[in-house]
């Protein structure tokens, strides 16, 4: 009898909570729709305490919610905005939990009801600043009616987080921009725990998920390089003496954001790979290296047309210095082409030498006896008579070569005259191998030394004898020896 009582004063506390909340219209002053719906909240309040069956329950905290909803809606300070609107939620949450057994519609229509408050507070706060709402969309979320409704509101948060990220990534604020991505991937992982197996959901958060993957990335390889260009001129600045362990850090940084964007941001790749490069080729000295960094760029500018990057710094100096070390592989292939082939012909020369010399040694065995002769005429008879000699038994080959008469006691000068015109017609150098024969040419070489000798002889006379009338060159030149 006691429980039938206390339903039924539950059920009377709803009714006038009703009232007040029908005469709470959008009809009515401010002041006073305020004044009933805070009076509709009291009998809520006062029904939820007495209900016992789980119905009553349920109605009571649906009414409750709906009371809260419109006092949210009603009340203009921001910090009761809110207070009522967690009210709203909360009550949804808990009608629904009391009404688990109620029929389709009931709860069909508590869920709508929820799901329309919660446009309400997104309507509210869309206009405060970032940090005021997501600290009051993450109070709210808790409270949301069911688990599919807690993971669209989580991905929403997410949203937010992975949007103001990239605002920070604009802003160069690297550091924040790193820390609101690891919020951002903490409310993604609560969606898709709570959304459960919502295919639209999985879609959404695994796209979302990619896009935090490439920002993350983006971020720490701008960080990255940014670090390494601190530390580069830290080095050439301030430092006296190169550091390489140093440089190589520098250089670790510039591979690490070139290896974080790749395949992800083609022109921060670029611009890391051309910031490598450029400590390779001005610093550590290293051209092959360089030299495929930046053709690595040019190839990932060449992937990115129509974009034109002439006149951008990291593009510009790729292209110079693959220009230049074009213009060098140049230089070196003439260069080493000169020398190979002036090598080779040095070597071709060298071995015809040693072929003619070779030569010369069998033909010089074969005419030794000839020439021995020679050399014992030279020594023994006159200089006159030695060229009678020559021109007798090895005359020149050319027939109008010839001694010609002379004086059996010739001048000084004539026989010199004599035996200079005996040197050209006996000259190795006017012999032809082919028509005259190598060994014509070998006895020729040793005639024309012997006759160079005595040339010479007639051609120091000559240069005494203008500088002292004391010297008698037409005596023997042995006696002129002793």
């Amino acid at each position: 009898m006691a429980s039938r009582q206390s339903q039924s004063l539950s059920v009377q506390w709803r009714e006038k909570g009703n009232e007040f909340y029908r005469k709470a219209g959008d009809d009515v002053s401010p002041t006073l729709q305020v004044n009933r719906l805070q009076q509709a909240i009291n009998h809520y309040d006062r029904a939820i305490y007495l209900a016992e069956l789980p119905e009553e329950k349920s109605s009571a905290h649906k009414n409750m919610a709906m009371a809260n909803w419109k006092m949210a809606k009603a009340t203009d300070l921001p910090k009761n905005v809110m207070f009522y609107f967690k009210g709203a939620l909360k009550h949804f949450k808990e009608a629904k939990k009391q009404g688990a057994d109620r029929d389709n519609t009931w709860q069909d229509s508590l869920v709508v009801s929820a799901a329309s408050c919660w446009s309400d507070i997104h309507d509210r706060v869309d206009s405060w600043n970032f940090e005021e709402r997501v600290r009051e969309l993450e109070q709210l979320v808790p409270l949301s009616i069911d688990d599919f409704t807690m993971a669209y509101e989580y991905y929403g948060i997410a949203e937010l987080y992975f949007h103001q990220s990239l605002t920070f990534l604009a802003d160069r604020d690297y550091q924040r921009c790193l820390r609101f991505l690891a919020n951002c991937n903490f409310a993604m992982n609560e969606a898709m725990r709570y959304g459960g197996l919502d295919n639209s959901l999985a879609r959404k958060c695994a796209l979302l998920r990619d896009n935090i993957h490439v920002t993350h990335c983006v971020a720490e390889s701008i960080q990255a390089r940014i670090r390494g260009e601190e530390l580069l001129e830290y080095i050439i600045r301030d430092e006296e003496i190169l550091n390489i362990d140093m440089v190589w850090e520098v250089v670790d940084c510039f591979s690490k954001a070139a290896m974080l964007t790749r395949d992800r941001d083609l022109e921060l790749e670029a611009m890391a790979l051309s910031d490598m490069g450029k400590v390779y080729d001005q610093v550590l000295k290293m051209r092959e290296r360089a030299k495929t960094c930046l053709m690595k760029v040019l190839e990932l500018a060449n992937t990115m047309v129509p974009r034109n990057f002439t006149g951008d710094e990291w593009y510009e100096f790729a292209r110079s210095t693959v220009e230049r070390y074009q213009q060098l592989s140049v230089h070196l292939l003439q260069s080493w082409y000169e020398f190979a082939r002036s090598t080779v012909e040095r070597y071709q020369k060298e071995q015809v030498e040693s072929e003619k010399e070779k030569a010369e040694e069998e033909a010089l065995k074969l005419i030794k006896n000839e020439v021995d002769v020679i050399k014992k005429k030279h020594g023994d008879l006159g200089k006159l008579e030695f060229l009678k000699f020559l021109y007798t038994t090895h005359p020149p080959k050319n027939p109008e070569h010839k001694l010609g008469e002379v004086s059996p006691t010739p001048e000084q000068s004539k026989l010199k005259r004599l035996y200079q015109k005996a040197v050209i017609h006996y000259h190795p150098d006017k012999i032809q191998v082919d028509e005259h024969g190598s060994k014509w040419k070998v006895l020729t070489e040793e005639i024309t030394k012997l006759l160079n000798g005595h040339y010479e002889f007639f051609k120091g006379c000559s240069e005494k004898l203008n500088v002292s009338s004391d010297v008698d060159c037409d005596r023997p030149e042995e006696e002129e020896k002793d």
